[in-house]
């Protein structure tokens, strides 16, 4: 049985103009050679059907992406961006090994947003930080985990099947020099999300590595983009946006108790059940919060719509799918970013 739940899907999007949303739950690749394509080139697919049904923009979906192959996301933004380095890997004899994309073109040149969250780790952060450094995507969200380091799941002993240890065996560096180890990628324009204090990110961990950065040689040239008017535009609307005031507020009460110190609580019934109900006003709150739909049209695009024709398990699927992309918060948000981008670019 082929299992597709995490597989890479796609969907457009209407509100005053039509965009195209690709969703990336993981940087799945091929590894056992075994026919399976990976993530970048089911994004490819999408990309195309999308392109199809004459979209004027794209938003990608990393949020709770904590990453995979670093090949798939090199693959990724390769497609994106016309040749030149992707990366910068270092070992521990501070050796510098570049990461090219030696493809010339991409498969889309629209306005692209790149959604992200806290739970946005490692390959996702390689790709972001590559389309940030290019200027070809505008990054939206919360600043990401922090995670630019590589690990190999090696064997403790070569006449040994059981026991593994995984090794850090090298950084991983953005084109300019910079890490965004422990800093995360920062997003271009910061949008509330719930929970967000609560992500364990790399700063969490007392052993995480430290951030740093190098001075390299390798020369990109990023695009001419200016993204300065957009960024402003869309920090109004979330100024004046109740539901995403609403989420600062609701922060402040969360943090409140996940960081004030517990008071010590008699065993009794009592006692325990008012201490497990004492924050459902709050929780109460919070459904409310997250079941606020957006005002866009979701449908899908042409070719998944005739497919599914003949397919109940995708029909069933593609309910749920709609369902969480619907109370989805960047959404709105994310499509009229990009109705700027087109406007003031026209």
């Amino acid at each position: 049985m082929k299992a597709t739940s995490n597989n890479v899907y796609s969907y457009i999007l209407e509100k005053e103009t039509k965009i195209g949303y690709i969703n990336i739950p993981s940087f799945y690749s091929d590894f056992d050679a075994n026919g399976i394509q990976g993530c970048a080139d089911d994004v490819a697919k999408e990309i195309v059907k999308l392109q199809k049904d004459n979209i004027n923009g794209l938003i990608i979906d990393l949020q709770d992406n904590g990453g995979g192959s670093m090949e798939e996301a090199i693959k990724l933004a390769g497609m994106f961006v016309d040749a030149g380095p992707i990366s910068i890997l270092v070992d521990n004899k501070n050796k510098q090994n570049v990461l090219k994309d030696s493809n010339r073109g991409s498969v889309y040149n629209g306005p692209i947003v790149i959604l992200i969250n806290g739970n946005s780790a490692s390959a996702s952060e390689f790709f972001a930080a590559a389309m940030q450094d290019y200027n070809r995507a505008i990054i939206v969200g919360t600043t990401s985990l922090g995670k630019a380091s590589m690990q190999n799941i090696m064997p403790l002993d070569e006449n040994n099947s059981e026991d593994f240890v995984k090794l850090t065996i090298r950084k991983f560096y953005r084109v300019t020099g910079e890490s965004h180890q422990i800093k995360g990628i920062v997003p271009d324009i910061s949008i509330p999300a719930l929970f967000d204090k609560q992500i364990p990110r790399e700063t969490s961990y007392k052993r995480a590595l430290k951030y740093d950065s190098i001075i390299t040689k390798y020369r990109f040239t990023p695009l001419t983009n200016n993204f300065s008017n957009i960024s402003e535009l869309s920090y109004i609307r979330t100024k004046k946006n109740a539901r995403f005031n609403e989420i600062i507020g609701l922060n402040k009460e969360i943090d409140v108790i996940y960081n004030s110190q517990k008071k010590p609580i008699r065993i009794t019934l009592n006692d325990l059940f008012k201490e497990i109900h004492e924050i459902d006003p709050l929780w109460k709150k919070v459904k409310k919060l997250i079941t606020i739909e957006s005002s866009c049209k979701i449908s899908n695009n042409s070719f998944d719509s005739e497919k599914m024709q003949y397919d109940d398990f995708l029909k069933e699927s593609n309910i749920f799918k709609i369902k969480d992309l619907k109370v989805n918060s960047y959404i709105d948000e994310s499509i009229a970013i990009l109705n700027d981008y087109i406007i003031l670019n026209k």
